[in-house]
């Protein structure tokens, strides 16, 4: 499968970082979250503002999903939010 060269320069930031990953899922403990955004940072993100909170709970994943205004974040913020109620 051939990648987005983007997507490779960021794994590589992951990797280089000893950040545990998928790409559907990141580690939420407090280490990983550090690692994180160290790696976020490497790879040119750092105005974004992450914070090691902004990793490690479901209000800021549903927080997250919602900023980025993308169609399929916005239907996983909605489904978590009814989880969280129901």
């Amino acid at each position: 499968m051939k990648l987005d060269p983007n997507f490779s320069a960021f794994a590589r930031c992951l990797n280089s970082s000893k950040v545990e990953w998928l790409v559907v899922w990141i580690g939420r403990d407090k280490r990983n979250a550090i690692a994180m955004v160290h790696a976020v940072e490497s790879f040119g993100f750092g105005a974004l503002g992450l914070q090691i909170e902004d990793f490690l709970g479901r209000a800021a994943l549903v927080a997250n999903k919602e900023a980025t205004g993308w169609l399929q974040d916005l239907a996983d913020a909605e489904r978590l939010r009814q989880g969280e109620t129901g």
